[in-house]
This record gives structure tokens, sequence and C-alpha cells, in this order.
């Protein structure tokens, strides 16, 4: 419950609803790569444009890993509830932040939410966390 409410805040303090798109928002090519991968199973493309340390929370569990480490995790988790459909609900991009949150309908389960927020660093979008969060 904690990292619920902590998530929440997250979400509310990264970006504010009712903010226009920022104008320097990267190409859409670049969601619909983020979202093949998801739908793909594939998190090794989605953490391709990652930070050298990621924010990952999975499983009720919240780290912060390398790169590497966040893929193995979240691949493993993946693997072990694949993905019938990705929906992308919310793209957001404000400034040097952006957020991407798409319902992952399991194959088996109930939907899962994963939160995707970004960076801009050096004219470089960059993955800084990824969270995955079950309905409620």
């Amino acid at each position: 419950m904690r990292w619920a409410c902590c998530l929440m805040f997250w979400l509310s303090a990264t970006l504010p609803p009712g903010h226009a798109q920022s104008a320097d928002a990267p190409p859409p090519s670049f969601v619909n790569t983020l979202t093949a991968a998801l739908a793909q199973e594939n998190m090794a493309a989605v953490l391709n444009r990652a930070a050298d340390r990621v924010n990952v929370s999975v499983n009720g569990s919240h780290s912060v890993y390398s790169r590497q480490q966040a893929t193995h995790v979240l691949q493993a988790f993946v693997d072990r509830h694949p993905a019938q459909q990705v929906v992308v609900q919310t793209v957001r991009w404000m400034d040097a932040r952006g957020l991407l949150v798409a319902r992952y309908e399991r194959r088996r389960g109930p939907p899962l939410t994963f939160y995707l927020r970004f960076q801009k660093r050096d004219r470089t979008w960059r993955l800084d966390a990824l969270h995955v969060v079950p309905p409620r």
C-alpha cells in the first residue's frame, strides 16, 4: 500500500494534469517502438533507451537497478506473465520529462498497468523508471 501512495505522489509530481505537450517531445516513432517492444515482451528493447540506473517496481518490490539488471528482472516478469495485448492509455511530455502509461493485458489474469517515466538529458530521452501496477 505504501508503494501505491508513493507512486501516486510520483505521478502527480512528475506531470501535473492539464499541461500541454512539450514542443520538443520525441517523435511518434519513439512511443511506437516502446509499445511494440512491450507487446513483444522484449524488455531489452524497452530498456534500450534507459538511463544507466533505472527505478523499477514490480510485484510490490521497488529497487534501483543497472540497465542490465532491470532488463533481467523485467524480462523474467513478462516471461511469467505473457501479454495478449498492450494498449497505450496516456502519453505526456512536458519540458524535460515524459510519461507513458500502458495497459498490459495478460493472457491469463487481470491486466496490469505499466508506467514508464522519461527524462531528457543531453537532447536524448531516457527511460529512468518503470513501474508495474496490478489492478486494485
